[in-house]
């Protein structure tokens, strides 16, 4: 069991009271969490799309499932979201200040995580 993905997706679906088998979701960032969030919110029914920034240790993302959205500039990112209902941010420092520059319903963005300590922004 993966408690740092079962708390977000318990909060997600308490703000939300949405049922994951009829959202779209958008998960920006697809390094260790971002991977982990992906194959759970799929177990749960949920339509993914995931985006991340160019680098050189980007892996082949081999999954029919998936939509896959990568750039080297955050703002080509951000652009692409409007029409998620969630967006789940995993990279930090990517939306400053509350300004997302999107309309989705929801977005969570993850500050920082450790064991102990969880910060979560969510919008509504």
């Amino acid at each position: 069991m993966d408690n740092q993905v079962d708390y977000l997706i318990e909060r997600l679906i308490e703000i939300t009271s949405y049922d994951m088998s009829e959202v779209n979701v958008f998960v920006f960032g697809y390094k260790d969490l971002g991977k982990r969030l992906t194959r759970r919110l799929l177990q749960m029914g949920a339509r993914v799309r995931v985006g991340d920034l160019l680098d050189n240790n980007m892996v082949d993302p081999a999954n029919d499932y998936i939509t896959y959205v990568y750039s080297s500039k955050t703002e080509t990112i951000k652009s692409l979201i409007n029409s998620d209902d969630v967006v789940i941010n995993t990279i930090p420092n990517i939306f400053s200040s509350g300004s997302y520059g999107c309309k989705s319903k929801c977005i969570i963005d993850i500050d920082n995580y450790n064991k102990d300590n969880q910060k979560t922004y969510i919008k509504k």
